[in-house]
């Protein structure tokens, strides 16, 4: 496989992933007090500002006692999270059968990569991750998130599908069932 300058679109989309993410967290800070909510859509999709000190969808957000150390080891676990995404990029040739397949595994794993950055450069600048995209109705509310972790989720949904349905089976393997 070599690499060439076309290889770049893929590094660009991460950064730009990772941008808007940042940007719309900074937009959120200057223009909402901490708990604020702003309706978007009706009841359906509000604005609602949040500091997440766990990871994706506030899993393991503990608001209160949160450990001096737990930032770091989130941002450590978001960086093995990148190398992973970049070493799978790489051997995506070898996991999926077809062009399209390989290109699109590439972009959807740009995403995570780049909604991996947005969240890890949000928690190194507060030691928490701002959430604010807060979607339901009435009482029944989905999780507080943010633009990184929409990526994230889209990323590894779409490189999920591709795997199953393009997933490159090792020459010689027998076909299930026979």
């Amino acid at each position: 496989m070599k690499i060439t300058p076309k290889w770049l679109v893929y590094p660009v989309i991460s950064l730009a992933v990772a941008a808007l993410d940042l940007w719309s967290k900074f937009a959120i800070l200057a223009q909402f007090q901490l708990y604020q909510s702003r309706q978007v859509i009706g009841d359906l999709l509000r604005f609602t500002f949040t500091w997440n000190r766990g990871i994706t969808f506030g899993t393991f957000n503990n608001a209160t006692g949160v450990p001096d150390w737990q930032p770091f080891l989130l941002i450590g676990i978001n960086f093995i999270i990148l190398v992973v995404m970049i070493v799978i990029f790489f051997r995506l040739h070898r996991l999926l059968k077809g062009d399209v397949p390989v290109l699109l595994g590439r972009i959807v794993v740009s995403f995570i990569a780049g909604g991996a950055i947005g969240n890890n450069v949000d928690r190194f600048l507060h030691k928490a991750v701002v959430d604010f995209i807060d979607c339901g109705i009435g009482s029944a509310r989905f999780f507080v998130f943010n633009v990184a972790d929409s990526f994230v989720v889209i990323g590894a949904i779409g490189l999920g599908i591709l795997l199953i349905l393009f997933e490159r089976k090792p020459e010689g393997a027998l076909p299930q069932g026979k």
